[in-house]
């Protein structure tokens, strides 16, 4: 790959990598045109597919970003990104599921009725036909992240039969195409009601990770469109630090060892920062990416650590949750004493911990998994382990008092007496009678212990000093009968 020429100085490059963001269509994917080729050939054909990947792998920017816009040059419409997840209270419409489905579209195309019209999905795109595209030309449905339909309500399976009975009945009996997509640790919840569906789901087409040629064009592409050579040697030491995980084998430490394969999502998160790092530092008009930017900014912990930060920041302002709580959920709840991954049943506590829930794991930090009728949450990624620990140690620093930081060291120290404060450090306000809200529970326990101890140790100064005076009082007496018996033998 060749370099361009550099754009002018006054010309103010954008950040080429989207960083966590799935690409929308209007951008330009760097990558996998073989993938989108195929899947488009797929849908075409077979009429009703299903997209399946690991989470992270880029289903959704596939399609967004490439797939939409080959069926588009083939003659279909697609209807936007559709999803399920659409909050409705529970009795309020016919179905919630299709209600939601209803909804997405209706709010892109500026429908007049609205989905408390409670529309079935046939005339839902009927009216999105006359008003986003009139004429002729063959519908393809798009629903993303269809795992949700089992995890929102893993109990409803009489509601979730009505929305497969619906839209397999859409799909059989009029000129609708269709393209699911989900995380493919779901598919076997599906089995239930694929007998609804045409062709039973068979036409699968399955998404991976990028290998390390498709990552090193993910990386070089979008630079170069920005008129800036990104090395080849930079592109492969950086393909090199993200193509890690790490394994625990039974009776061994963990160690990190080389995969083939790069997450799409770490690739761009990374190289966002590393644009930002080098723009920073160069200037605006850089020409290249060489293998000691990579060495000097290309920090994977540093820029999830980043990432996490953000995603939190996002969370508190769209959820109205303690950022502290949901911290502390991360860092106590899915990742254990000997840093590695954890799961839990319970998610962090807030006012609507379902919201909560869905943003994490829209921010592909978490993910959740359904056994039997509960769902368990782990991170996303054990390369998250250290930036969660890092960027709540700074949160932490700048947001809390010091006794309240003081508290996490004392509880990450297998809570020692060592690390409990000092009677005269204690919060004025705690140190006759602690409150029964707005601590954590690490806080209430940390100040309990602290006070108890200060307690004993204020005992233990006053038996001791009624000891001392009790001896004192003791040799005095000593003292005065020793006087007394040297006066009575002198006489």
């Amino acid at each position: 790959m060749t370099a361009t020429p550099a754009a002018p100085a006054t010309t103010k490059r954008k950040n080429p990598y989207r960083g966590p963001c799935e690409f929308a269509r209007t951008d330009q994917l760097p990558n996998r045109k073989r993938e989108a080729h195929e899947l488009t050939d797929l849908v075409v054909a077979e009429r009703v597919v299903l997209l399946h990947s690991p989470s992270g792998a880029g289903k959704t920017s596939l399609v967004e970003a490439a797939v939409v816009g080959e069926l588009c040059e083939e003659g279909f419409c697609a209807t936007p990104r559709l999803r399920v997840n659409e909050p409705v209270d529970e009795g309020a419409v016919r179905n919630p599921y299709i209600h939601s489905l209803v909804s997405y579209l209706l709010a892109r195309c500026g429908a007049k009725e609205r989905a408390d019209d409670d529309l079935s999905l046939s005339e839902a795109i009927a009216r999105w036909r006359d008003l986003e595209q009139p004429g002729p030309g063959r519908t393809v449905l798009i629903i993303d992240q269809l795992e949700e339909v089992l995890t929102l309500n893993p109990a409803d399976w009489d509601v979730k039969e009505a929305f497969f009975q619906e839209l397999g009945a859409l799909l059989a009996h009029e000129p609708v195409w269709a393209l699911l997509s989900m995380r493919e640790d779901y598919m076997g919840g599906l089995d239930r009601y694929l007998r609804f569906l045409p062709g039973h789901l068979r036409s699968r087409y399955r998404l991976d990770y990028l290998t390390r040629a498709d990552a090193i064009l993910a990386m070089r592409l979008p630079a170069e469109r920005q008129r800036v050579d990104f090395t080849q040697e930079a592109a492969e030491r950086l393909a090199d630090m993200l193509a890690v995980t790490t394994i625990q084998r039974p009776g061994e430490q963990p160690e990190e060892v080389g995969t083939p394969y790069v997450e799409p999502f770490q690739l761009q998160v990374v190289c966002r920062l590393l644009w930002k790092s080098i723009r920073k530092h160069r200037g605006d008009d850089f020409t290249t990416i060489e293998v000691t930017d990579i060495g000097q900014y290309a920090d994977v912990d540093k820029a999830l650590k980043l990432y996490f930060g953000d995603t939190m920041t996002n969370v508190v302002v769209r959820t109205n949750a303690d950022e502290r709580t949901v911290r502390d959920w991360f860092e106590y709840e899915l990742i254990t004493n000997q840093n590695f991954r954890s799961q839990t049943l319970s998610p962090p506590q807030a006012e609507d911990p379902k919201a909560v829930i869905a943003q994490l794991e829209d921010g592909y930090l978490i993910r959740g998994e359904v056994r039997g009728s509960s769902t368990w949450y782990e991170l996303s990624h054990d390369r998250l382990i250290k930036p969660v620990q890092d960027s709540n140690d700074t949160w932490r620093r700048a947001k809390l008092d010091s006794w309240q930081s003081a508290a996490y060291v004392w509880n990450d120290n297998d809570r020692q007496a060592v690390f409990l404060l000092p009677a005269e450090e204690l919060p004025k306000q705690y140190r006759k009678e602690l409150p029964d809200s707005g601590l954590t529970g690490i806080e209430r326990a940390f100040l309990e212990a602290s006070a108890d101890r200060a307690r004993q140790n204020g005992v233990r100064a006053r038996t001791m000093f009624a000891m001392s005076a009790l001896a004192w009082i003791v040799f005095a007496q000593a003292i005065v009968i020793t006087v007394l018996v040297i006066a009575l033998l002198v006489k």
